[in-house]
């Protein structure tokens, strides 16, 4: 399950003090630094819209992944830019509501030059920009839209198809990523 995570202080604040503003400890990782350099996986959607919860649910799924860290939300928002910014790379998962034969697709981020803002919702290229703009370093990105077939109601749950393109989608996504950490250089493909 997601947890709850403090915008100044990285993934999980559940887990550990928010340090005040005199004296923080908090320490930002240096592009380049092996030690502070993870995957990471942001997933947003709606789990109570059908199957507007397939990030969420990609993001459960994918909990397990070592030398990853996942995190989850309704809508992605410039306060990812702190966690994207300690990342080597980063998915965005997320449901995919246009029509198609494929159950996912995937691709990588198109570079923005200059990212817009609103207090609403964030596309993942903005973040992108965002992150180099303020820390000053570009990172590796795509996304993943999971297909899914219904958004309208407000039920807990996915659809029959929805939970099938789910299955394959994770099951590549692990593949991936465990190329990407053995330093193999996956090709962004859609399936």
């Amino acid at each position: 399950m997601p947890q709850l995570r403090h915008a100044r202080d990285g993934q999980d604040a559940a887990h550990r003090p928010a340090p005040g503003r005199a004296g923080r400890s908090r320490a930002r990782a240096v592009q380049g630094d092996p030690v502070s350099k993870c995957g990471l996986i942001l997933a947003a959607g709606n789990p109570a819209r059908q199957d507007d919860g397939l990030g969420p649910a990609a993001a459960e799924a994918l909990q397990d992944l070592a030398g990853v860290q996942v995190d989850c939300g309704f809508q992605y928002n410039i306060e990812d830019c702190e966690a994207i910014s300690r990342a080597a790379w980063v998915v965005f998962v997320d449901a995919l509501a246009s029509e198609g034969d494929q159950p996912w697709e995937f691709e990588p981020v198109e570079q923005v030059q200059s990212p817009g803002y609103t207090s609403h919702a964030v596309h993942p290229s903005e973040l992108i920009a965002l992150t180099e703009e303020v820390f000053g370093m570009r990172i590796p990105a795509w996304t993943m839209g999971i297909r899914g077939r219904s958004f309208e109601m407000f039920e807990e749950g996915l659809t029959p198809e929805g939970q099938i393109h789910l299955d394959a989608a994770v099951q590549w996504l692990r593949d991936w990523t465990s190329r990407k950490q053995e330093g193999i250089t996956p090709e962004p493909t859609t399936t």
